[in-house]
């Protein structure tokens, strides 16, 4: 069968029967040679209100007769047929007739009355993520199926780059592409707007339906797939090679699953498209579902709202909290668990701007809902990328969105995995650490930004907290200790110590001592109950922390209530907030009201990690010497660094000597088994 075009011969019945055609309302395929018998009903096609509609169909015909069947706006029945030509369609014509079966398309065209007849060899898919050869069988009925693997691979992390079409014949000008984020299809020789169809590669069930012009993507859910749905910053956008935050945070999950870390193999798929705001998300929130995960970070910010400058900033405020609860509800209402990036800087923001961000974070952090604090990795301090992690005003650069990535909490997804919930606060634990009792947090990864916060009371001298930094054959000692009269001080590892005005703990009552890092912008700022008591310029390369003191001569006493660990920096009002009795859980790696249970302390918060408790004091045999030392773990392996002519004893947990240590600046390797073990009061574990 060939293509077949019945026009209309003569000038004044054209002009006739296209009125007619103009008028209709419906149309049907109608006779024996219709697949599977009965009425086939052709598709009304009208990209242009002003002009005559077409009516298309799609369908198998076999051997016999048809007519187009139907009713005009008038309500009334007609009948279409060949005209006494064998050219011209014409109501109560001759039916039609066919000699051989064949896939068609049927378009009567309401222009000219004339009805085009193109066999449909083939039915391709196309695009950047489609191997060659790749087609779909008719099912019929008009619908199309197969299941497929579309796993070209490309060398761009783009999301918008990952796309297939479907293409009649292999024909361009028979392309079928979807009208914007919708899943209603059409040609855009038809005139309609529509735009490639985005995808991730992987296998998937995916069917065309040209009976009623729409298509459908089936998978199988992968329960290890964190789809990162947003903008440009979740996209990429402002790093190398698009290898931003995302892509940098999927690299740490599968690298933590090959190290043993986790026993989950998380990774990162994006589905995020630059100038993306929370509207777009939600007309386009099918890319989501055909990207079939179970976990979803939304990454957006107030910026694509249009918040600078806006003259109703209210207004934007509100859309993106309201439109952001209607994501994160449909999302769980989809079987997804959604966690959310707050809002990040901008080179353009001013203090307006800034403090409708800072207002947006501190709702986020009380949602029912994880969320990472981007706000407190490269903010300056007034809403701006701080200096040099900048690629353009909107973007940070790849130090940027290493920084956003160190804001992560590693083990966030294992914890949601195993069903941990939401912290809450606790403020009616208590526990005196007194004796050389300490207790010992070792963060998860790589530190960067960081703000620790202990509440306490007592006024002993002593160390509220210490903590190591650097590696290597140089790790240095930072503290916040209770001085004699009462005052607390920062002693940095790197520069001159701070000193509160006020001799805080002298009353004996509770206080929030906090110490809060922000790496990019080269600072760390000591709060007393949520107010800036001093802050030192330094950066900081965080290891082990200490709660407690097993170093002074009088082995101080004092209550611990909370020990709270962010990874990231916190904002003056996020740190009232807390003195304030809020739970503040973006970025929140450990939240431990303090009761030692069974040797044991609990973290609430939605990680993994945990606080240990060192009560190895009343051991014998154990060194005391206060000579400095560092230790790095890996699988089978302490490495101890200790200047030369030191030793140090290791002695497993239940006081057996196990090694001991020669010192070396550059590390002395000791091989062990899997358990934990004891170096001069401090506990590490190999796995």
């Amino acid at each position: 069968m060939t293509k077949i075009l019945y026009p209309f011969i003569f000038a004044a019945m054209a002009t006739a029967m296209a009125a007619n055609a103009a008028g209709y309302s419906a149309l049907a395929v109608s006779g024996s040679a219709v697949e599977e018998g009965g009425d086939f009903a052709m598709t009304r096609i009208a990209s242009d209100a002003s002009k005559p509609a077409k009516f298309v169909a799609y369908l198998q015909l076999n051997p016999g007769t048809f007519t187009l069947k139907g009713t005009t706006t008038g309500n009334a029945s007609v009948n279409l047929g060949a005209g006494n030509t064998g050219e011209v369609l014409a109501d109560n014509g001759t039916p039609i007739s066919v000699e051989t079966r064949q896939l068609v398309r049927l378009t009567l065209d309401g222009a000219d009355n004339s009805l085009e007849i193109l066999p449909l060899e083939s039915l391709g898919l196309k695009g950047s993520i489609v191997p060659d050869g790749i087609s779909l069988d008719y099912a019929g009925r008009g619908v199309w199926r197969k299941t497929v693997t579309l796993d070209r691979e490309l060398d761009n992390h783009d999301y918008p780059a990952h796309y297939f079409y479907f293409l009649f014949n292999n024909d361009e000008n028979l392309a079928v592409k979807r009208h914007p984020g919708k899943p209603d299809v059409n040609m855009p020789s038809h005139g309609f707007p529509v735009e490639n169809i985005r995808l991730n590669q992987g296998t998937y069930d995916i069917t065309l339906d040209m009976s009623d012009h729409t298509f459908a993507i089936d998978g199988e859910i992968d329960p290890w797939r964190v789809s990162v749905f947003g903008s440009s910053v979740a996209n990429g956008s402002g790093a190398t090679s698009l290898e931003g935050y995302a892509y940098l945070y999927g690299q740490q999950l599968r690298q933590r699953h090959a190290d043993g870390l986790s026993p989950n193999p998380f990774f990162t798929s994006g589905v995020s498209i630059g100038g993306n705001s929370t509207n777009s998300l939600l007309n386009r929130y099918d890319d989501l579902l055909h990207n079939f995960s179970n976990y979803v970070i939304i990454g957006l910010s107030l910026g694509n709202e249009g918040i600078h400058d806006n003259a109703n900033p209210e207004a934007v405020f509100n859309g993106f909290r309201d439109n952001m609860l209607t994501l994160i509800e449909r999302m769980r209402a989809d079987g997804k668990t959604p966690v959310v990036v707050n809002n990040y800087t901008r080179t353009d923001y001013n203090d307006r701007d800034y403090s409708y961000i800072k207002q947006m974070n501190m709702l986020i952090h009380q949602w029912d809902v994880p969320s990472f604090n981007s706000l407190g990795a490269i903010d300056d301090g007034a809403g701006h990328w701080a200096e040099s992690y900048i690629a353009d005003s909107a973007h940070p650069n790849t130090r940027g969105h290493n920084e956003f990535m160190y804001a992560f909490v590693p083990s966030l997804f294992d914890a949601l995995e195993a069903g941990k919930p939401l912290p809450e606060r606790d403020l009616a634990k208590e526990t005196a650490l007194a004796d050389g009792e300490t207790l010992t947090l070792a963060p998860e990864g790589k530190v960067h930004p960081f703000t620790v916060c202990v509440r306490v009371k007592g006024s002993d001298a002593g160390n509220l907290l210490s903590f190591t930094h650097g590696a290597g054959s140089r790790p240095f000692t930072g503290s916040v200790a209770v001085n004699t009269d009462g005052t607390v001080t920062y002693s940095s590892p790197l520069k001159q110590p701070v000193t509160t005005i006020d001799a805080v703990m002298a009353d004996g009552e509770w206080h929030d001592i906090a110490l809060s890092h922000y790496f990019a912008r080269g600072c760390t700022i000591l709060y007393v109950d949520g107010v800036e008591a001093g802050s030192v310029d330094e950066r900081l390369t965080l290891g082990n922390i200490t709660f407690g003191d097993n170093t002074s001569a009088s082995l101080p006493s004092r209550q611990f209530s909370e020990i709270t660990f962010w990874r990231a920096g916190m904002t003056p009002e996020e740190m009232t907030a807390h003195h304030e009795g809020k739970m503040l859980k973006s970025s929140l790696e450990i939240y431990s009201p303090v009761e030692i249970t069974g040797g044991t302390i609990a973290n609430l918060a939605q990680s993994t990690n945990r606080i240990t408790v060192d009560n190895s004091a009343s051991l014998t045999g154990i060194d005391s010497d206060t000579t400095p030392f560092y230790i790095e773990t890996g699988k089978g392996l302490a490495t101890v660094f200790m200047p030369a002519g030191s030793n140090e004893t290791v002695y497993s947990i239940d006081g057996r000597l196990v090694a001991t240590v020669s010192g070396n600046p550059s590390g002395t390797p000791v091989a062990l088994p899997a358990g934990i073990y004891i170096i001069r009061h401090r506990k590490f574990t190999i796995l």
